[in-house]
């Protein structure tokens, strides 16, 4: 359940080519220019669309960061509390 629930908050968005493939952006960018010439969303979604991915790549970042100090906190009390004994 676990596993299932951080797949679920971590996983990539279906849309998304492979990152290591410079081509994804460019085929993102005209996929973009696209839309915005033809009118086929307003552009008003589009900046709301951003917006929710700026949010979950940031929550993302922060709690892979905050997983990342509480595991440091872990080590360094378990070396002090076996240090004392």
């Amino acid at each position: 359940m676990l596993r299932a629930l951080l797949l679920h908050l971590f996983r990539r968005p279906a849309g998304r080519m492979d990152p290591r493939r410079r081509t994804a952006q460019v085929r993102q960018a005209q996929f973009m220019s696209f839309v915005e010439a033809n009118g086929c969303l307003p552009p008003r979604r589009l900046g709301a669309y951003d917006a929710r991915l700026r949010r979950a790549r940031l929550f993302r970042r922060l709690a892979f960061a905050s997983l990342a100090a509480l595991g440091t906190w872990f080590v360094v009390e378990s070396a002090h509390a076996l240090a004392r004994f």
